[in-house]
């Protein structure tokens, strides 16, 4: 059913809409469906792209930019190319936007036998048209916005204000996520050395993980390991290491939850965008703030502490 539906659809694109336009039969052609994607989940900086589909293969999509009064012209908003069969295109909406200077743009699709065009509609670079809708809690820092149940936030009614703060806050829990990672491989390479000082090896961390992976994809358990195995003091002191960070994070967000509550007090307020330090000279390309170019990704935040967890006894590692 699956597959004759789908062979339905593209006859109607390639060869029916052909047919009717020849026979001058009228016939309408499927709006094209749209919406930005909202990259504050996976920590995609402004300015985020317009996603749009056509639901008939053998239509095209066709935009044009409305500023004011002044509509511009229809262009196509994707292009391929024959020869590497690359797409190029497309277009990016900065955020928040300035009251009063929206992006707006009008989207159609259009047959590629004639010049007939779907019903067009206007798209805005407000909430409303952002996909997913949902702000992850650890983008809430200092925006007066509830941490538990997050998904029940309406993003149409945040202020100016907090969503510069939470878009700045990806900046931090960038450079979180960065530090971690850093002091992870740290405490790891300490443990190791211990254990190769005491038992004259030779593994590296890389070597251990790679077994320790090994060990997930043919389903064993780990703590079915001696506490003196080399996979089974690199895993206990991993352990270790996360859910230390998991219980800072509960702390961090018990006393983000108690300064939301003096939000809806009057005791409290929106706290000023994170501060970011300039970018590195050649950083900027990669980082593009006008509609039209390629979303980039910028460095992020401020570095948290990581106490060092001592290995135990160890052993040598064991297939």
């Amino acid at each position: 059913m699956r597959f004759e539906l789908l062979d339905l659809i593209h006859n109607l694109g390639y060869k029916e809409f052909g047919r009717l336009e020849a026979k001058g039969y009228t016939y309408r052609i499927p709006k094209v469906e749209a919406f930005i994607r909202f990259g504050i989940a996976s920590g995609q900086p402004t300015p985020w792209p317009l996603m749009a589909k056509a639901d008939v293969p053998g239509t095209e999509i066709e935009i044009r930019e409305i500023n004011g009064n002044t509509t511009g012209p229809w262009r196509d908003m994707f292009t391929v190319d024959p020869i590497t069969e690359g797409i190029t295109g497309g277009y990016l909406f900065n955020f928040p936007p300035v009251k009063g200077q929206e992006q707006k743009v009008e989207l159609r699709t259009k047959a590629s036998e004639s010049n007939r065009t779907s019903q067009s509609y206007v798209i805005s670079g407000t909430a409303e048209y952002l996909f997913p809708r949902e702000i992850p809690p650890e983008l809430r820092s200092g925006a007066c916005l509830p941490i538990e149940e997050p998904w029940l936030t309406d993003i149409n009614t945040l202020t100016e204000a907090q969503w510069k703060r939470v878009i700045s806050n990806m900046y931090t829990v960038g450079q979180e996520e960065t530090q971690f990672s850093m002091d992870r491989q740290r405490n790891l390479t300490i443990t190791l050395l211990e254990f190769n000082r005491q038992f004259r090896r030779n593994y590296n961390v890389q070597e251990v993980l790679s077994a320790l992976g090994d060990m997930a994809i043919r389903g064993q358990n780990v703590t079915d390991l001696p506490n003196d195995d080399a996979r089974r003091v690199i895993f206990d002191t991993d352990m270790a290491l996360q859910a230390n960070r998991e219980r800072m994070v509960v702390e961090r967000y018990a006393r983000w939850e108690e300064v939301y509550e003096r939000c809806k007090r009057g005791q409290s307020q929106v706290l000023p965008p994170v501060q970011i330090p300039p970018m590195a000279a050649g950083e900027a390309d990669a980082v593009p703030n006008i509609p039209g170019s390629a979303p980039g990704t910028a460095p992020g935040g401020a570095p948290g502490q990581v106490p060092v967890v001592p290995g135990g006894g160890v052993r040598p590692m064991q297939g």
